[in-house]
């Protein structure tokens, strides 16, 4: 027996001595199963080794992934283009593209240009003229990196005691929260 479908409108296919189901849909639970006869999610595959689903287009063409709730299935999204042998993350209510891995592992947030240094990540965050990348530990914020037209800096927030800067896992300098400098120590 290869296939069997039963009289609650359970389908199940089986290996090819027919003895294991390989492939089951589950009608009670609207799920799909391959690799397993109970499958726990809408979709599930099993495997007791790696679990591999592939998704595949032509090669200059893409594969698509999407995301989203009843009103709409295009609100998230992961295309692979075969073109260019990137990987894009879109997210929001028009699916714009969000982070782009190119096919040199740079990174690009807010960029599908990500820069061209082997393993570089290129921040664009807003269109305003502005990039800014937090530095938090928990939701605590701990520092920031500012680019704008014209400079770019490091801050600290606003109650900090100093910001720190070192080299061989020791500390060479500190600016306290007064603006005083000092290097090669920590008081002043």
């Amino acid at each position: 027996q290869v296939l069997k479908v039963s009289t609650g409108g359970d389908v199940s296919f089986y290996e090819d001595t027919g003895t294991t189901a390989k492939m089951v849909w589950d009608s009670s639970a609207e799920s799909l199963g391959i690799g397993t006869s109970a499958p726990s999610r809408q979709l599930t595959v099993q495997n007791s080794g790696n679990a591999i689903a592939a998704i595949t287009s032509g090669t200059s063409s893409s594969s698509f992934l999407l995301m989203g709730d009843t009103d709409s299935d295009n609100i998230g999204m992961l295309k692979y283009n075969n073109a260019d042998n990137s990987l894009g993350f879109y997210a929001g209510s028009n699916s714009s593209e969000r982070m782009r891995i190119d096919s040199s592992g740079n990174v690009g947030i807010g960029t599908s240009s990500p820069n061209s240094y082997a393993g570089q990540t290129t921040l664009n965050i807003n269109s305003a003229g502005v990039a800014r990348l937090d530095l938090d530990i928990g939701n605590t914020m701990q520092g920031f990196l500012l680019a704008e037209s014209g400079y770019t800096g490091l801050f600290t927030p606003s109650g900090s005691n100093y910001l720190m800067f070192g080299t061989n896992n020791t500390e060479r300098m500190r600016i306290d929260s007064s603006g005083r400098v000092g290097i090669g120590t920590s008081s002043f």
